[in-house]
């Protein structure tokens, strides 16, 4: 799930040269429709819900 998240915060896919489209979450409401406000620093979020409080450090071990 973190490397999805960090994937989506990026922006787009680094590894692909000559490519100028990216991609962008946004929030929408109940109907649908887009609020206008980017959802970013997701993978960030995701870290601070690590139960043991050690903000996912144990992934890089």
């Amino acid at each position: 799930m973190f490397a999805t998240l960090d994937e989506l915060d990026g922006g787009g896919d680094v590894n692909v040269s000559g490519v100028e489209a990216g991609w962008l979450v946004m929030e929408s409401g109940e109907d649908g429709s887009s609020t206008g406000r980017a959802l970013s620093r997701l993978h960030e979020d995701l870290l601070t819900l690590d139960p043991s409080g050690r903000d996912g450090a144990d992934l890089w071990q």
